[in-house]
């Protein structure tokens, strides 16, 4: 079950006493905004959804692209605590649909102007991943401190936003984060072992082993050195050996370990493992999908959105499915088709 936190998760390693969660907000309590955070702009365009398209679990939140809008819009957090803090971490995941449109994260303190932190500007669609923003502006130290996940463009060159799990974190000086693994949850025949770490402390990791596990099997270890990984960066990576099992269904563990030569976890060990189940098939039966699309030459909204979004798309996609076209009568008469 997902649960909303304002407070300050303290983790004992050793002798040594780290504040690691300061904030976090997953929508769980399935409410938008969720409480104590306020929308600047149409407030019909941000909603909870019964998704995990971002990477984190139902439910998430959501900027969709009707009613139509043009300009800023921004979700803004209350206000956080952030006395004696330095640096932090503001991280999150998110998913978006289309091109050509302007998503970032501001900050501010004490009510007071907005301060740009990360800024994306894409030009396709974003497959579900976790962005990392290491933050050590004026903003940061302020108890009247705010982020906002904001967006700037026109309506027309996007489907959807979605974003869940934004944790605002209190850097360890050793944390590797198993940030992602690209393993699907099935597939046919030998997978290569590959995804990401990410570096959420603030010394550089210079070498670590990446570990994967089938079940209870043998554990596969591949060694990476010559690395000068800095805070908020992440590292591709991929494994020596890959996986060759016979047809079933398996648990599949993969994580970070022996972060700077370091014998034992680096300071969060609840983020060095993700675990998946994965079903390895002898064959497969490939459906083709159908696509319809409906537009027409008196919807100017419709060339933009084609050129930006849906033309790449199907570019991208056209030997994967089947496209049928429908020229409408609509919104206005006279389409020359």
């Amino acid at each position: 079950m997902k649960k909303v936190v304002l407070s300050v998760i303290m983790l004992c390693l050793g002798t040594s006493l780290f504040a690691q969660v300061i904030f976090t907000q997953d929508f769980s309590s399935g409410t938008m905004p969720p409480t104590g955070w306020t929308i600047f702009g149409n407030t019909s365009n941000w909603v909870i959804s019964q998704t995990n398209n971002a990477g984190g679990a139902l439910p998430e939140g959501r900027l969709k692209n009707s009613p139509a809008f043009t300009g800023y819009m921004r979700l803004i957090s209350p206000l956080i605590d952030l006395t004696g803090q330095t640096s932090v971490i503001i991280q999150f995941k998110h998913m978006f649909e289309g091109a050509n449109f302007i998503l970032g994260v501001d900050t501010r303190s004490n009510y007071g102007a907005w301060n740009n932190v990360w800024t994306l500007t894409p030009t396709a669609s974003i497959s579900g991943s976790t962005v990392i923003i290491p933050v050590s502006n004026a903003d940061i130290g302020s108890n009247k401190f705010q982020l906002a996940l904001y967006i700037n463009g026109s309506s027309a060159n996007m489907l959807n936003w979605y974003f869940d799990d934004i944790q605002i974190l209190s850097p360890m000086p050793v944390d590797a984060m198993m940030a992602g693994c690209d393993i699907p949850n099935s597939f046919m025949h030998a997978k290569e072992v590959t995804g990401k770490v990410a570096n959420l402390g603030v010394a550089a990791i210079t070498s670590m082993d990446v570990n994967w596990q089938i079940n209870d099997g043998a554990i596969h270890t591949t060694h990476y050195d010559g690395l000068n990984l800095g805070t908020g960066e992440q590292y591709s990576y991929f494994c020596n050996d890959s996986i060759n099992e016979a047809p079933g269904t398996y648990t599949f563990k993969v994580w970070v370990s022996g972060v700077n030569g370091s014998t034992g976890p680096d300071g969060n060990p609840d983020n060095d493992l993700i675990t998946k189940d994965i079903t390895i098939h002898e064959y497969f039966a490939l459906r083709r999908p159908m696509f319809e699309e409906f537009t027409s030459s008196t919807c100017s909204p419709c060339a933009n959105f084609n050129a930006t979004a849906l033309n790449p798309f199907i570019e991208a996609h056209g030997n994967e499915l089947t496209l049928v076209k429908y020229q409408m009568n609509w919104p206005g008469s006279g389409d020359i088709y």
